[in-house]
């Protein structure tokens, strides 16, 4: 995220205008996010590429957002172009704006692989996913029609993993399908079905809850 598209975006979202400082990068992959500070505050601004995230898969995930921040979860809301819009498309590029939230991100700078820094924010965590899938049995929401970037138990819930993967890969661009012959996709899938066949009673009993991610609740 640069100066430059800081610039491009303040016809959208003048209030831009007088947030000329980038305070943060956000380093994790697939996006690029930063803060912009300024007088008129600070403002957490998102970037995708159109290919993985369009404006419909966007608006599908403020929905949610909108829906959980009217159950109490902490859930920063997102803000509206001039169109009226939360999602704003120039050229290549989505973005995504909300006010920056006045709490400290502790896990900003720290991939979302790695684990907790100790167990009082490892609970403090597993709350507040309880709240968040207690909210999600009142959703009626359909199922997003984007399968980019959404977890769900879908194939989990499938009797023949193996197949279930393969499947799921083959439906990838072209460079994607070449997993099925790399050597450490066969590692991976391998390893994969191990833990599916312990795990596979267990999905079938677990609700979709997951089908929407929670990417934007918030640590």
């Amino acid at each position: 995220m640069t100066e430059a598209e800081r610039r491009l975006l303040i016809p959208h979202y003048p209030f831009l205008e007088d947030a000329p400082e980038i305070s943060h990068h956000s380093p994790r992959p697939f996006s690029s996010a930063c803060i912009f500070s300024g007088a008129s505050g600070r403002f957490f601004v998102k970037r995708h590429d159109h290919r993985v995230k369009n404006e419909a898969s966007l608006r599908e995930e403020h929905r949610f957002a909108q829906y959980l921040a009217g159950r109490a979860l902490p859930v920063q809301p997102f803000l509206k172009n001039t169109q009226g819009e939360t999602v704003t498309r120039c050229g290549d590029w989505v973005y995504e704006l909300t006010a920056a939230s006045p709490d400290v991100d502790l896990y900003r700078d720290v991939p979302s692989w790695e684990g907790w820094f100790n167990p009082a924010q490892a609970h403090a965590a597993g709350r507040l996913l309880a709240q968040f899938h207690d909210v999600m049995e009142d959703d009626t929401a359909p199922a997003r029609a984007d399968p980019q970037l959404v977890s769900n138990m879908d194939m989990l819930r499938r009797d023949d993993f193996a197949s279930a993967l393969d499947a799921a890969v083959a439906d990838l661009t072209p460079a994607g399908r070449g997993l099925l012959h790399h050597s450490a996709y066969k590692q991976a899938r391998a390893a994969f079905h191990t833990f599916h066949d312990a795990l596979n009673p267990s999905c079938r009993t677990i609700s979709h809850a997951g089908a929407m991610g929670i990417g934007m609740v918030p640590t």
